[in-house]
């Protein structure tokens, strides 16, 4: 989708297109850390951002806008991101996780949800998630911190499930299919998530691309 003549579109990224979404990009994937990315859910805008950190820096910085084209059209793309030209420019002040109690040490949060492109260009089927969630509790049920370290000190699963339906969690709409995880933190890892070093989880693991 290349960018048209008089856009007055934020500096530092471009527009693509795949077949169920708009993007665009705010920064180059390859600025951001390793295994820091997530996809939240920008209030009820229907709008999602990829979010990561960026080499050397602890805060969380959007690196590209999806636009689900079940709910925008191309040009209604453009006009949302043209009336809010400051989004790209700061820190998304969203919810990371989307239960926390910090008396319980708790946190609950999407590992992955389907049909949705991720910070690679790549998305996953509901069945395929489904089957590396049963596949993560049948081989592993283990913490990595940063897919590595992987130890039984990080915390505690308490819940993983796929959600069975489209739901609501506080202002976050969950699209069926979507693979969560509840997790008690060990005093140590909950000192990082307070600090921000840990701000939600991520599906490790191997795969084969298919291009489209």
């Amino acid at each position: 989708m290349p960018r048209k003549r008089g856009d007055s579109m934020p500096r530092g990224g471009g527009w693509d297109e795949t077949s169920t979404s708009y993007r665009y990009r705010v920064r180059d994937p390859y600025e951001f850390q390793e295994g820091s990315f997530r996809i939240i859910s920008l209030g009820d805008s229907g709008v999602k951002a990829v979010v990561g950190k960026l080499k050397g820096e602890d805060s969380m910085t959007i690196q590209s806008l999806i636009f689900p084209k079940d709910k925008f059209t191309e040009e209604e793309a453009r006009q949302w991101l043209k009336d809010r030209p400051d989004t790209v420019g700061k820190f998304c002040k969203a919810i990371s996780f989307l239960k926390t109690d910090e008396e319980k040490r708790y946190t609950l949060g999407i590992v992955y949800e389907p049909d949705t492109v991720d910070s690679q260009g790549d998305y996953a089927r509901a069945e395929d998630i489904e089957k590396a969630a049963w596949d993560f509790m049948r081989k592993t049920l283990r913490l990595g911190y940063m897919h590595k370290e992987w130890s039984d000190d990080i915390g505690d699963i308490v819940e993983s499930y796929i959600a069975p339906v489209d739901m609501r969690i506080g202002d976050d709409i969950i699209k069926k299919g979507t693979w969560l995880i509840g997790v008690v933190w060990s005093p140590e890892y909950w000192e990082k998530v307070k600090k921000g070093e840990i701000t939600g989880f991520s599906m490790g693991g191997k795969a084969r691309r298919i291009p489209e």
